[in-house]
């Protein structure tokens, strides 16, 4: 009876070893015996202790400080924003990835947008030929006047108004000079036309006698 009792303990304590994952708990003993503390979830994914995921489920994590996923994966549907974001960080620069997927770097660019490329560091609006709420090129125009020094007004018909009073592009003509208010010779301002500017002149004058 003992005998067989010893021969059944036997066989059990073997089919009990050769069950075990031999290779997952030998490479936790290893870094355990190194100094290096892992944890083991319910997955039986291994975390070391430098915040490496080793055989994980949804890809390898690596490296200290590296928080995102691997070249080419996706996380939360965003894909190789995600990686281009890690790129940027690993560089020196941190983005900002948006719920659409959209990276913008430390200098207000816009990286792989979906409405276009905004580039620049002081650069606000869209590039050349872009169409910004209708405004289309007079928004270019105003760019190219913001960064050349002139600090013009956009207003909702689309009209640019530069920095010394001057109408360009405008839909009702244009009016030019930094003085001038009224239209020139023989054009119609509220339809009265050349009698607008004789009454500036006799206006002028009377003040001027």
């Amino acid at each position: 009876m003992r005998f067989t009792q010893a021969i059944a303990t036997a066989i059990l304590s073997a089919s009990m070893a050769s069950a075990m994952p031999i290779g997952s708990s030998g490479s936790v003993l290893g870094n355990v015996g190194s100094g290096v503390h892992p944890i083991v979830n319910s997955a039986g994914t291994s975390v070391d202790g430098v915040g490496t995921v080793i055989d994980g489920v949804a890809g390898v994590v690596g490296g200290v400080s590296t928080t995102l996923g691997g070249t080419g994966s996706t996380v939360n549907g965003l894909g190789q924003h995600v990686e281009n974001a890690k790129r940027q960080i690993l560089g020196g620069v941190h983005p900002i990835v948006n719920s659409a997927g959209t990276s913008v770097d430390g200098v207000g660019t816009v990286v792989d947008g979906v409405a276009g490329v905004v580039g620049g560091v002081s650069t606000t609006l869209g590039g050349t030929g872009s169409t910004v709420n209708g405004l289309g090129q007079h928004v270019e125009n105003a760019k190219r006047q913001i960064l050349g020094g002139v600090h013009p007004i956009v207003n909702s018909a689309g009209t640019s108004v530069d920095g010394v009073g001057s109408v360009v592009d405008g839909v009702g003509g244009i009016v030019g000079g930094v003085g001038i208010t009224v239209g020139g010779v023989g054009s119609t301002v509220n339809g009265v036309g050349q009698n607008a500017a004789g009454e500036n002149v006799i206006k002028r004058d009377s003040i001027l006698g």
